[in-house]
This record gives C-alpha cells, sequence and structure tokens, in this order.
C-alpha cells in the first residue's frame, strides 16, 4: 500500500494563499484603523532626509499627529525613533518639525532609543507612566499598525485605535509584503520571551524595524 504524499504545488498554493489573506487582513487593519481618544500619540520614526528634513512618510505621520492634538483627541505626543543611517536623531527631528507646527513644546515626549517597533512601545510605556498615562493612539503607515498595536499592547499599553496618514508610495507594496513574514516572526518572538524580560533593558535588542 503505498502512501499518499501531499503534493508540493498544493503545498505552495496553500502557503500562498495564507500570505495572501494574512496580507489582506494586515492592509484591511491599518486602512480602517480609527483613533479613538488617549492620553498619548506614539509616532513611529522613518526615514530622515540627508537635508535633515522628515522625509515624506515621516511628515506624513506627524502630520496625523498633529491633527489628533489639534482635535483634542490626546494630550501627549511620544515621537520615538532611532539614528538612521543618515545619522540624524529621528525623535529629535520629528520634535523639531512638530515645534515649527505650533505644537507645544509641553505637549512632547521625546524617545530616541526606539530602534524598533518592540523599543517604541516599551519606551513610551516607561515615559507615560510617571504621567499616570497608559493610553495611546498608535501613529504609522497602514501596513505597520497591526503589528504595532499586537506590540503596544504586550508591552503593557492600552491602545485606543490608529492613525494612518493618507499618504501612499509605490514601495507600500514592498512594505505590506514585508509585514506578511514580519508580523508572524513578532509574534513568535513575543510569545517566547517571558514576562520578566518585556521591560526597556532588553528592548534593543528585539528585531524588526517600524
Amino acid at each position: 500500500m503505498t502512501r499518499r504524499v501531499f503534493p508540493v504545488r498544493a503545498a505552495l498554493a496553500t502557503f500562498t494563499i495564507a500570505l495572501l489573506l494574512l496580507a489582506f487582513g494586515i492592509a484591511a487593519y491599518g486602512l480602517t484603523a480609527m483613533p479613538g481618544h488617549a492620553d498619548a500619540a506614539l509616532v513611529f520614526g522613518n526615514t530622515v532626509e540627508r537635508s535633515g528634513e522628515p522625509s515624506r512618510r515621516l511628515a506624513a505621520r506627524l502630520e496625523a499627529a498633529r491633527g489628533l492634538f489639534v482635535a483634542n483627541r490626546v494630550r501627549w505626543i511620544v515621537v520615538s525613533g532611532g539614528v538612521g543611517k543618515e545619522g540624524f536623531d529621528e525623535a529629535r527631528v520629528m520634535r523639531r518639525s512638530l515645534l515649527a507646527q505650533g505644537i507645544p513644546d509641553s505637549v512632547l515626549i521625546e524617545d530616541g532609543h526606539g530602534a524598533n517597533t518592540l523599543a517604541s512601545c516599551l519606551n513610551a510605556r516607561v515615559l507615560l507612566e510617571p504621567r499616570g498615562a497608559r493610553s495611546v493612539i498608535l501613529v504609522s503607515q497602514y501596513f505597520h499598525l497591526a503589528r504595532a498595536a499586537m506590540t503596544a499592547r504586550r508591552a503593557g499599553l492600552d491602545v485606543a485605535g490608529g492613525a494612518a496618514p493618507s499618504y501612499y508610495e509605490a514601495r507600500d507594496a514592498w512594505s505590506l509584503a514585508r509585514e506578511t513574514i514580519a508580523l508572524p516572526a513578532y509574534a513568535l518572538r513575543l510569545a517566547l520571551m517571558r514576562r520578566a524580560e518585556i521591560n526597556p533593558a532588553v528592548a534593543a535588542q528585539a528585531g524588526g524595524g517600524s
């Protein structure tokens, strides 16, 4: 009696369909995300141009965060990022840009150690807790919001929705494809980390960008 072997083509087709469904779910989550009211907006960093100005993608995130504050949806804005390959501190550039747009300095909370999504979320928790705050609206591109929300909750933040800027690029297709791999990998990493390990001391060791 010969054993039936699951055809390779069928396996590849099943895997492809699963990835497509995941990509659809990630996109749908981000595109339909709505901001509620929270203590703070958490803005994830992105590329700073060689001129020292925020890239168009980052500028769109900052505009979305400004809109949340102007609409009285948040009391603070946490700008979180690392030092990019261009050599600029993303958080500092983000803060400077929001100040130029009329946001009061007292509203801005700068995190220059947000080198990845987990680090940004953990640092936001640490920075907000002394202010008696815990709830956040996540501000990032639509394809990043699902992973950001999962990570923020694991880091101990209360997620009050998300705000994806209305700015789209051709490379979004690549970014969305990358998220279909990054989200499951991040979920596995977070699941394997013990509760005691979810703290700022190990944040910088977590993989994945924002």
